[in-house]
């Protein structure tokens, strides 16, 4: 929208979240983006400015413009979460190829890593966004605490982090992540009641939950409010615990995830 308005749009945030519109920028501009973008906003400002803003919002709005932008979209890495944690829980190997390993995207990888899967990144491709294969190998996991300085990198995967705590050994606790309350569900509340219905001790407060792993997973009928995120994730809790667990509302994983089911089962 900035490149259209009159004056400076200036974005400024307070811990680094998503860049693929700084980096799309740049490539829009013809402007050559750098391997490693550390200073994303401050680069995005440089290749759009003066002249180079001027062409491309010319480009923009000429319905006679023969300007095309070609690029290639890799695998979606939070669609592949699924499945990595499934990987690592049940103790099988999976290699995912062509998935995007933006390091703003890849926080719920560390965050595994950090619980002790052994997760490789092998980047094949890194014109313009990083694009390459996983190599997963399931192993035990153990506890671990994400921050309010993490949040922004694994908002998304933050329902299936639960499932892999609730296989995890020891307590795990996620604070500051206040914003999962105005997602398409109240994804603290609706995860914590749910996890408890099959037996995972767990328990929520204002921005966050803690779990602890081990439990005996128990049969039961879990709600996923519509929200596909949920439903994926209890539909790997059930896949992974082999116990008798109806998902209702599993429908709206085709929101992000079309053939997630095909792929599960």
């Amino acid at each position: 929208a900035g490149l259209a308005a009159e004056g400076e749009t200036v974005v400024r945030e307070q811990v680094l979240s998503r860049d693929h519109t700084e980096r799309l920028l740049q490539v829009i501009v013809h402007e050559e983006a750098p391997p490693e973008l550390e200073n994303c906003w401050g680069s995005c400002r440089k290749a759009t400015e003066g002249a180079a803003k001027q062409s491309f919002a010319e480009a923009w709005h000429s319905s006679n413009s023969s300007a095309r932008l070609e690029f290639c979209v890799p695998g979606d890495i939070s669609s592949a979460a699924y499945f990595i944690v499934l990987s690592l829980i049940t103790g099988k190997s999976l290699r995912i190829e062509n998935i995007l390993l933006n390091p703003t995207r890849i926080g719920f990888l560390k965050v595994l890593k950090r619980m002790g899967a052994d997760i490789e990144e092998q980047v094949k491709e890194n014109e313009w966004e990083p694009i390459g294969d996983l190599i997963v190998k399931g192993g035990n996991l153990s506890a671990t605490d994400i921050t309010a300085e993490e949040i922004p990198s694994v908002i998304d995967e933050l329902p299936i982090l639960a499932v892999a705590m609730a296989f995890a050994e020891g307590k795990s606790r996620v604070s500051g992540a206040s914003e999962l309350r105005v997602k398409e569900s109240d994804r603290i509340s609706c995860l914590i009641s749910q996890l408890k219905k099959v037996g995972i001790n767990c328990s929520e407060f204002d921005d966050g939950y803690e779990i602890t792993g081990g439990n005996k997973i128990n049969p039961a009928e879990l709600d996923s409010f519509g929200d596909h995120r949920l439903a994926m994730s209890f539909a790997v809790l059930a896949r992974a615990a082999g116990a008798d667990i109806v998902v209702r509302g599993r429908e709206s994983a085709a929101v992000s995830f079309p053939e997630f089911y095909d792929y599960l089962f």
